[in-house]
């Protein structure tokens, strides 16, 4: 086992193609806060009032880095390229050949894989917070409240990567795998919505909270939002605004904490066996 994630590394370490899984996601961070930068200049030089400093939050830059729709697409595109390569070449034969079996074939995979996004999801942080400082004036502090969220990011974050792998592992074919898991995403949050607003008659009852990238995507404005509220003016009712329209409202406390912790066991539990069974049939 520790040989076969060894191997698994030392494929992944020596592929240029990571240096462009790091990469893509850094760029786009870097294009993002400098555009944002430059319209905040463009619309204050032609505003007649009093000139502002463009600022950003520290918690709102922290939780907002995992949660753009291209963190999601990479992520998907890479685990699959890493884990298709050995069945679409054949390699895996040799492995089985050689005495490794299905098991831990899978889970060596599955292993570096999680750690892979773990590092791919922390650099994206990093560099999201370094551009933030390089282009604005940060505010706020980190708390241990938006650490605690930021960890439970990265929870969900494996959660999703998990139910990506189980569907590259279950089709390990290049095409299907990435279709599926861009998709999967989307619809699941959609056909989620409908279910909540037409059946669920009960406010305690949320199942939007099922759609996990739905949450990681609107967590960052909610968080924004109740630490604003206090405060008034445009930007709040902006952001309460957005946060009304996108689901449910939800309150962001230990429970939804320990709920959402619960959620992601399930999705890492459900798909990693969905995932192991199906293989375990395949022939090569």
């Amino acid at each position: 086992m520790l040989n076969l994630i060894r191997g698994e590394f030392r494929k992944i370490f020596t592929s240029k193609s990571l240096i462009v899984f790091l990469a893509i996601p850094v760029g786009l961070s870097l294009l993002s806060m400098a555009s944002e930068r430059i319209l905040f200049e463009v619309v204050n030089s032609i505003s007649e009032g009093e000139k502002v400093v463009y600022t950003t939050d520290l918690g709102y830059v922290l939780l907002s880095s995992v949660a753009q729709d291209a963190f999601f697409i990479v992520m998907s595109v890479f685990l699959a390229i890493w884990n298709v390569k050995d069945y679409s070449t054949g390699s895996i034969r040799n492995m089985l050949a050689r005495g490794c079996t299905r098991t831990n074939i899978y889970f060596a995979k599955y292993l570096v894989s999680m750690v892979m996004v773990v590092m791919y999801t922390v650099v994206n942080t990093l560099f999201s917070v370094l551009f933030s400082f390089i282009f604005s004036k940060v505010i706020g502090t980190l708390t241990v409240e938006i650490l605690g969220l930021y960890l439970l990011d990265i929870f969900m974050v494996i959660a999703i990567a998990t139910t990506y792998f189980s569907v590259i592992m279950m089709f390990q074919k290049l095409a299907p795998a990435i279709i599926i898991n861009l998709v999967s995403g989307g619809v699941l949050g959609i056909i989620i919505s409908i279910i909540q607003e037409v059946f669920i008659k009960n406010e305690k009852i949320n199942l939007n909270t099922l759609a996990l990238e739905t949450i990681i995507q609107r967590l960052p404005v909610k968080v924004l939002s109740e630490q604003t509220s206090s405060q008034g003016g445009s930007l709040t009712q902006v952001l309460a605004q957005i946060s009304d329209q996108l689901m449910k409202p939800f309150e962001v406390n230990s429970t939804f904490i320990l709920h959402m912790n619960i959620v992601c066991v399930f999705y890492i539990a459900i798909f990693l066996t969905v995932g192991f069974l199906v293989i375990r049939k395949k022939e090569y």
